[in-house]
């Protein structure tokens, strides 16, 4: 069969030439479009719940938060495992699903047990609510938010309300995390003595500044031919609205005003922890979470697409510098491999003309490094040279008997195809159980495995149909006449 095989590639090389032309197009075309990144991402499918549990310590968010949430939990098909953390006034439950589950049906599965979970808790905690879609290796781009002329307050409310919702409607972001800076509140510091006075509760000034600040609509009254819609607008917009909150009237109509009783202002919420950069002090940073399963460095340039069209929307002395860009390191990591590909590859064709002793053999078996390559792109798989090397070496030491190429390729054919198909089987067979496991290594074993039998299946059948087409092209004829009907 094999060879056969070689007889109908001698006898149509054209066809094969033309053949091997497009798969190596089309790996060209597959290798375009190969989803790149700087290191393999192995986090398994987990979605996350994240439940804000107030101001209670770890051990009550443990017991009235965590575990009623793990226990509506229970019950989730494919789930591997369950573990949680509780902190000061959080509560966090990451649910690992077994290898292969898709992340969609496990947020789905999740997201339906979510309602019981909620009213499992106590009233004032939660509700809980999903984690970003994303994992440790999503953080793709960093940047500051700068202007020598706006506080940090400023900055950081620009990019609480302008920046990060634009970023975060880029295809393949999940999540903008903003660090650094100060979150603005409207700060209301009641008087004690005041309250006292005026016989107030905290409740009921909480009560009071909450009830004013609505809308609402009072429906409609038809004035003639006119229809006139009724509606309240008590939304406060600033300090001073928030100033003159009627809390109550006295007996002579005379309001008491919210500023009569406390001391109202802007001021920072109070945070945990800071973001500094270059020694220049407080900065203000966003982070851009890319989403499970998509290309970094497409995400990557949708997001620089979009930062330069918000820098032409903020103000003049508002500008946004990029600290990490995850497509910088692919970029560098990509020199490094071609660099090492092409000198390895140009160490090889050394070697082999060397060997051979053939400048135009040493050419042809050089040829199935980029082939392989290319071919093997179609499904991302590598390079093999060995097959090639057995069977040219062999045609060359018949062809220094003085036989034509033809028959040279079929006697190497009939000689070394048989144990190279064979080479090639046992050494597949080796990287089978790397590529079918199922262990905990496996996500970074399977790549590898696949690479080699692909690169092996793929010089395999280079050998068999490719090279020993361009051969006779390759090795000038300088046979004497031979009857080489035993070959037929």
């Amino acid at each position: 069969m094999l060879k056969r095989l070689i007889e109908y590639s001698l006898a149509n090389r054209f066809l094969v030439i033309m053949a091997s032309i497009l798969m190596a197009g089309l790996g060209v075309f597959s290798t375009l479009r190969l989803p790149i990144d700087a290191v393999p991402d192995l986090t398994n499918t987990q979605v996350t719940v994240i439940t804000a549990a107030g101001s209670l310590p770890p051990v009550e968010v443990e017991r009235q938060v965590t575990y009623p949430i793990e226990w509506a939990m229970g019950g989730l098909p494919q789930v591997d495992e369950v573990r949680s953390i509780s902190k000061f006034g959080l509560s966090v439950i990451t649910i690992v699903f077994t290898e292969g589950t898709d992340v969609y049906f496990a947020n789905q599965q999740v997201t339906q047990r979510l309602p019981s979970a909620a009213a499992s808790l106590p009233a004032g905690y939660g509700p809980p609510e999903l984690g970003p879609m994303t994992t440790a290796l999503g953080e793709i781009l960093q940047f500051e938010v700068r202007s020598d002329k706006r506080s940090p307050m400023e900055l950081r409310t620009l990019l609480d309300w302008e920046i990060s919702p634009r970023l975060r409607e880029v295809d393949g972001v999940t999540e903008v995390n903003v660090m650094g800076g100060f979150y603005k509140t409207f700060e209301v510091q009641p008087d004690p003595d005041e309250l006292m006075a005026h016989d107030l509760t905290l409740e009921e000034l909480y009560a009071r500044i909450e009830a004013a600040n609505a809308n609402a609509g009072g429906g409609y009254i038809v004035h003639h031919d006119e229809q006139r819609f009724i509606r309240g607008e008590a939304l406060l917009t600033g300090v001073n609205d928030l100033r003159n909150i009627v809390i109550r009237r006295s007996l002579n109509g005379s309001p008491l005003l919210l500023s009569d009783v406390a001391d109202v202002s802007i001021a920072p919420m109070p945070r945990q922890g800071a973001v500094s950069r270059d020694g220049r002090g407080e900065a203000v940073t966003g982070m851009t979470m890319m989403r499970i399963g998509e290309n970094s460095r497409d995400v990557v340039n949708r997001v620089k697409e979009r930062i330069d069209e918000l820098q032409r929307t903020l103000p003049d002395d508002v500008r946004i510098e990029v600290i990490y860009d995850r497509e910088a390191l692919i970029d560098r990591t990509l020199h490094t491999v071609i660099k090492n590909l092409l000198e390895g590859g140009a160490l090889v064709a050394i070697v082999l003309l060397v060997t051979l002793g053939s400048l135009r053999a040493g050419i042809i078996v050089a040829l199935a490094i980029p082939l392989s390559m290319m071919f093997a792109s179609n499904l991302m798989f590598g390079v093999a040279v060995l097959n090639g090397l057995v069977w040219v070496s062999d045609a060359e030491h018949h062809r220094t008997s003085g036989t034509d190429p033809r028959t040279s390729a079929l006697r190497a054919a009939d000689d070394r195809l048989r144990p190279v198909l064979m080479t090639a089987m046992v050494a597949s067979l080796g990287f089978l159980p790397m590529a079918i496991s199922t262990s905990d290594g496996a996500e970074m074993q399977r790549p590898l495995a696949t690479v080699v039998i692909g690169g092996l299946i793929t010089s395999t059948l280079l050998t068999c149909v490719v090279i020993p087409a361009i051969y006779p092209w390759f090795v000038p004829d300088r046979s004497t006449p031979t009857d080489d009907s035993e070959f037929s």
